[in-house]
């Protein structure tokens, strides 16, 4: 194996992995070069023949993109110049070199300038320039191609990072508005001195906090597993006893007589109060005793 084509070979697996086209056309106007050529570069590269510039567009569409395209300048029907110039329309970032007989100046800058050839090689050619051009080319259409893929991944990244973003904000902004629904609410019952009150104002912030309207709270003042409906208070809906709940959550909740209250972890609930939503310093206050509420404690902050 040739050395120049060691550097090459590192990348050969990574390629593979990541869909980067590794295969190289050949275009000429003779059928043997091209067979020729084909037989002694088989074994280094992937290599595709195609006799004229018109057969080779077809070859293109059907089995492209290519890495690399070496062309010939004198072909009849379509010359080298205006095939390459048509395939770089195409496919940008193939890399196109031209092997020709015709050395002359003109040729070469018409090349150059026309069809965005990287490689200008006389005929014949030495196997080693050629080998070494083509592993170039290999190279550069790599390092090509690798660019384009990070700046669709990056833009990827970009996207979720922005939609992740977006959903830490609304986070944010709903545990804030949570939370100063909660500072509010416990500010305002150091105003209240009636059940019926404290009631509306829980009501309400739950509504609120939730935006659903169709709430109704049921209360056992003798805590006997007889509930009666509080609100609405034009509420018909008739009494019920915890024994005859249905089979569900409220009827195993209300069974193991789970309560959610505030007790003697109030004090440390309330170091945890943001000052920066709810400014002022807390006290704690025991409510007066209401039938339905006997033992509750809350923490209170006043502004």
């Amino acid at each position: 194996m040739p050395e120049l084509l060691k550097p090459w070979l590192k990348y050969e697996r990574l390629n593979h992995r990541t869909a980067i086209s590794q295969k190289i056309l050949f275009v000429d106007d003779e059928m043997l070069l091209l067979e020729g050529i084909k037989r002694q570069l088989r074994r280094e590269f992937d290599i595709s023949v195609a006799v004229g510039g018109e057969a080779a567009l077809a070859l293109t569409a059907e089995q492209g993109p290519f890495a690399v395209i070496v062309s010939d300048y004198n072909m009849p029907g379509m010359d080298g110049i205006a095939f390459l110039k048509t395939v770089y329309q195409h496919y940008p970032q193939t890399i196109l070199i031209m092997l020709t007989g015709r050395a002359e100046l003109d040729v070469a800058i018409s090349a150059l300038h026309n069809a965005h050839i990287s490689r200008f090689l006389n005929k014949p050619c030495p196997r080693e320039i050629l080998l070494e051009t083509l592993v170039d080319g290999l190279e550069q259409y790599r390092l090509k191609k690798a660019e384009e893929i990070l700046q669709i991944q990056l833009q990827a990244a970009n996207q979720q990072l922005n939609q992740m973003n977006d959903q830490l904000e609304m986070l944010v902004d709903k545990k804030t508005r949570a939370l100063q629904l909660q500072y509010r609410y416990a500010a305002s019952m150091a105003q209240m001195t009636y059940s019926s009150a404290v009631m509306d104002a829980f009501i309400q912030a739950v509504i609120e906090l939730t935006a659903i309207q169709s709430l109704s709270l049921w209360l056992s003042p003798q805590q006997n597993g007889q509930f009666t409906c509080h609100y609405p208070d034009n509420s018909s809906l008739p009494d019920f006893d915890s024994k005859n709940c249905p089979a569900g959550l409220i009827a195993s909740t209300l069974s193991q007589k789970i309560i959610w209250r505030q007790d003697n972890g109030a004090s440390k609930t309330v170091t945890l109060f943001d000052p920066s939503v709810f400014r002022g310093k807390p006290y704690y206050c025991r409510r007066p005793r209401r039938p339905f509420r006997s033992g509750y404690r809350f923490g209170i902050f006043n502004e």
